[in-house]
């Protein structure tokens, strides 16, 4: 029989190569949504990640930046997109955001934030590829996420659906691996290239685009911030 230790050990080694696959640059969203389960099922999500900001800053990065722009921390109201287990929305209470929402395809990880009761409201639904968020026009004062933007993960069709749904002044704030920027077939001339048109278009406008160390170990990350017009 296998004490605590080894228990722990395995379970790192099962979350550390369902990482590894995640990061597939050809990751269909099927075989994203069936190694979220996996991992949802394994435990230990936020333990991995968050432990440590110089291993994973990326959470840390979405958080700094909303204390940052987002100066009414009792009324604003916050969408986590791709939520997760609820690691960012736990991030943000702990500095005083009171109303946080979280939309999130993955009912593993859903059923893990609903226990933890972090969610004013829980929207289980995909965004992008056709799909409406089930949300009125101009409604959150900002849209957050980080690990949102993968392999298999939010597809560039999103960022319109993300633009109805924050006020006018309201932010996208959003962290990436910076490489996905150019490995994802999803992403590579389009993403960022979409990002851009929005601002011509006067959708948007973009505040930071910034490099930071660590956005998964010893990975680059970009965060960017957009506004709405």
């Amino acid at each position: 029989m296998q004490g605590n230790g080894d228990s722990d050990l395995k379970r790192e080694r099962d979350l550390a190569k369902i990482a590894s696959e995640l990061v597939q640059s050809d990751l269909s969203f099927e075989e994203s949504q069936n190694l979220y389960t996996k991992w949802a099922n394994a435990g230990s999500f936020d333990y991995m990640l968050c432990s440590r900001r110089e291993i994973y800053a990326g959470p840390h990065i979405v958080m700094d930046k909303c204390v940052q722009f987002i100066t009414d921390r009792n009324q604003a109201l916050l969408l986590d997109l791709c939520s997760g287990p609820g690691i960012i929305a736990e991030m943000l209470l702990e500095k005083g955001f009171k109303n946080i929402h979280g939309l999130d395809s993955c009912k593993a990880f859903n059923e893990i934030s609903r226990r933890k009761g972090i969610y004013k409201k829980l929207l289980e639904q995909c965004i992008g590829m056709g799909s409406v968020v089930a949300a009125n026009d101009d409604i959150y004062d900002a849209v957050v996420c980080n690990g949102a933007f993968g392999p298999g993960h939010v597809p560039c069709d999103a960022l319109h659906e993300i633009v109805r749904i924050i006020k006018p002044g309201g932010y996208f704030i959003n962290t990436i691996r910076e490489e996905f920027l150019t490995i994802i077939p999803e992403y590579k001339d389009r993403l960022k290239p979409l990002m851009d048109l929005l601002v011509e278009e006067g959708k948007w406008k973009k505040i930071v685009w910034e490099n930071y160390d660590n956005h998964f170990k010893e990975k680059q990350g970009v965060v960017m911030i957009f506004q709405i017009c």
